[in-house]
């Protein structure tokens, strides 16, 4: 499915923030996996240097389309996800603007995060 509204095509600059130590979930093995979002998605890519968006911070810096930017966004989501292996916090720095922050999956409530990895799936049919 191909987006087709009127703003997809403008240019757009998007900011995330991304924990410090979450960087190589982003980055990758040599770079492989932001390289793989910046050829699929289409859009620029920049990780700012340690602390660049406060504390214990980094800033993530996306250029493109809406639709491209959009795009990386959510593959940078995921890569966060799937391979940070631990829970996240959601604390914006202070007097800062707002950005979305990248997320690491979170335990289900009443669960540690190691038992919550290795519970088996319950089945729903």
């Amino acid at each position: 499915t191909t987006y087709t509204g009127p703003d997809g095509e403008e240019n757009a600059v998007k900011e995330v923030t991304l924990e410090n130590n979450l960087t190589g979930c982003v980055i990758g093995d040599k770079g492989s996996r932001v390289r793989d979002v910046r050829q699929s998605s289409g859009a620029r890519i920049r990780i700012g240097e340690f602390d660049s968006a406060g504390p214990s911070e980094r800033l993530i810096t996306i250029e493109g389309t809406n639709v491209q930017c959009h795009l990386a966004e959510y593959m940078l989501q995921c890569c966060v996800q799937s391979f940070s292996g631990r829970p996240q916090g959601n604390k914006p720095p202070q007097n800062a603007p707002p950005r979305k922050k990248l997320k690491a999956n979170h335990a289900p409530s009443g669960q540690d995060w190691d038992s919550a990895a290795t519970q088996q799936p319950q089945q729903y049919w």
